[in-house]
């Protein structure tokens, strides 16, 4: 491989000047001696070899523009210095001057100078090899030219007919800028490479395709994205057919278009166009394009990232803990349902674990592998919640954030959402809320475009729905829509079997949790948390659970310190434990012992003989 400058010389005298300035330059460049047509033929084997940049002068400098336009040509110009020395050295030698060349612009100086210095001189220019022989042989037959003055062709043809003659040259200082030229244009090259690389580079890593068109709609650029669709490498035609209405008058205005949707042979295509404006005129037009399945794939891509970062089912139904036959229903119900897409229904006071039961039919369904999204309806204003559910656009309202939020209905797509306290919900809420659910999409605020979603709807409540509806502030239609399935979970007071076994599952946690010994619960203080109704049902489970494990860790637990804790009176004697509701304490001892009469005396503190008399005066 040659050096990436070449400088090409008509003559020796500029070949030797540019060999003695290799010294002196900081920069490498390769000189060779050549003139018109053989330098044209050894230039384009220089390109070939490497060269990007030629450096020449004269009628050589003219034949090489002539000829070759993938490299610059830089020109070692005839100064106003040289051009002197030459009229100079020709006075000498006859006043007959004749001036022979390719360059008009030198032949005006020549003129000017010699005008000047009161000299009559002629000059011809010439544009061909055979045009200067003819011009060398009618200045000496017809201007009794006394000395010609040009490039190597001229001197030599006057040479051979008798007639001094003197060899167009260049000085050294001009030979040099020449050169130092040469090489900024190469570092310009360079620059420029440099640049349309790192746009190459961006542009194929971009997924979307991208296409620079000029004002009349023809392919400046793309990149491989946009090859793959339209196939460019091979010509146009598909783009300017699948693009015909954009690559109209609409294309060159300066109106910006998003996302318009279009059709190439079987598949849907999103187009956006950006005009690139400078003063007002459309310069040139940026095209992206996008497949409608690989926008969807990456819309689908984002929101599974954010599941897994964030939106994630945790429990499952083994993390349902229960041990009474009326939850264990519960349980089975729930299970059978969670294989369905319907929408269900979740009652239950406050506290009894609906999140948790909707988690685990979540992460039972086809849709385990979607994201879980959970909101409270009752929690939040209609504005906010609006907004939270079906998402904004940028500036939809003020303080907006800037290129909007995707609502939590776009966030569960393919997974399923869970709506707490849904009976909250004001009537205008449930109306958009029935069109989601009935329609299966959403438009963001702000927005008129219409965006489709995949969502399994979960809901839960602790109100009476039905009188809801009766006193006009539950719509009927939407009760229907999310009552196709329902769950009931009862309360804690109605299956206390299952208190005692969270009890000691939560003391477990905590304490395991602390670091600390469990604390040990007296038969009396046991039977006292039985017989507790728990109206904050698992809730208050957890708190009475986490709070026995700070104070008493390893200690030994009565039921006075129990009482003290639930803030409730202390009940000495077993007797009135029973006061008004010795059948429900009895059932629930015994579901708490799966039936066993001797443990469930155990666990109220009483005698066998006392639970089986009091079972039998009771029915049981």
């Amino acid at each position: 491989m040659g050096a990436p400058i070449a400088l090409i010389s008509p003559d020796e005298g500029l070949y030797d000047v540019a060999i003695r300035l290799q010294q002196e330059l900081p920069f490498s460049y390769d000189v060779h001696l050549a003139y018109l047509d053989h330098a044209v033929q050894l230039s384009e084997q220089l390109i070939r070899e490497g060269a990007r940049v030629l450096v020449s002068r004269g009628g050589t400098l003219r034949y090489l523009r002539q000829s070759i336009e993938t490299v610059p040509i830089v020109e070692i110009p005839f100064s106003d210095i040289d051009t002197l020395s030459l009229l100079m050295a020709a006075k000498d030698i006859s006043p007959n001057i004749v001036f022979i060349g390719f360059s008009s612009s030198w032949m005006t100086m020549a003129e000017k100078l010699a005008k000047v210095m009161k000299l009559t001189i002629k000059t011809y220019i010439v544009d061909s090899e055979r045009e200067v022989i003819a011009q060398v042989e009618h200045a000496v037959k017809h201007d009794h030219a006394g000395v010609i003055v040009g490039a190597k062709l001229a001197h030599d043809a006057a040479k051979k007919m008798g007639v001094p003659a003197i060899l167009l040259d260049s000085s050294e200082m001009t030979v040099k800028t020449a050169l130092l030229n040469a090489a900024s244009s190469l570092h310009a090259l360079d620059q420029e490479r440099l640049r349309n690389q790192q746009q190459a580079t961006i542009l194929n890593n971009i997924d979307a395709g991208l296409v620079i068109l000029d004002p009349n709609g023809t392919v400046v650029q793309y990149n491989e994205s946009a090859d793959q669709i339209f196939e460019l490498h091979k010509g146009p035609e598909k783009l300017q057919g699948a693009l015909a209405d954009l690559l109209s008058g609409k294309l060159l205005s300066s109106t910006q278009i998003n996302d318009k949707l279009i059709r190439m042979e079987s598949r849907k295509l999103l187009c956006s166009v950006d005009p690139v404006l400078l003063d007002g005129q459309t310069k040139s037009v940026l095209l992206r394009v996008d497949t409608l399945n690989r926008v969807q794939e990456m819309e689908q891509k984002s929101r599974q990232q954010l599941a897994e970062q964030r939106l994630q089912a945790k429990h499952v139904f083994d993390d349902v803990l229960c041990k009474s036959s009326v939850m264990m229903k519960v349980k089975e119900r729930a299970r059978k349902y969670a294989v369905t897409d319907l929408t269900i229904m979740i009652r239950g006071e406050s506290g009894t674990g609906k999140e948790l039961l909707a988690q685990s039919i979540h992460n039972a369904s086809s849709r385990r592998k979607g994201p879980f999204v959970a909101i409270n309806c009752g929690a939040l204003p209609d504005s906010i919640l609006e907004s939270e559910l079906f998402g904004y656009v940028d500036g939809a309202f003020t303080g907006a954030r800037k290129g909007g939020k995707m609502g939590v209905f776009e966030l569960a797509h393919t997974g399923t959402i869970f709506l707490d306290e849904i009976g909250e919900m004001s009537l205008a809420m449930q109306s958009r809320l029935l069109r989601v659910l009935e329609e299966g999409e959403i438009t963001r605020l702000g927005d008129i475009a219409v965006r489709p979603v995949d969502v399994r709807v979960i809901c839960a409540t602790n109100k009476d729905l039905e009188e809801m509806i009766r006193q006009g502030t539950f719509r009927r239609d939407l009760y229907y829509r999310v009552q196709m399935l329902e769950v009931v979970v009862p309360p804690l007071c109605e299956r206390i079997a299952d208190a005692e076994l969270l009890m000691d599952h939560f003391l477990h946690a905590t304490c395991s949790r602390m670091d600390a010994p469990m604390p040990r619960l007296s038969p009396e203080a046991r039977a006292r948390l039985l017989t507790y109704p728990w109206p904050g049902n698992v809730r208050e489970v957890r708190n009475v659970a986490s709070r026995l494990c700070v104070e008493f860790p390893g200690e030994d637990v009565s039921e006075e310190e129990v009482c003290a804790m639930l803030d409730i009176p202390r009940q000495p004697e077993v007797r009135a434990r029973f006061a008004d509701s010795e059948r429900d304490v009895l059932l629930r001892a015994l579901d708490s012992c799966n039936g066993n009469k001797k443990q469930a005396a155990q666990l109220l503190g009483i005698s066998q003989s006392t639970f089986w008399r009091k079972a039998k005066k009771l029915g049981l």
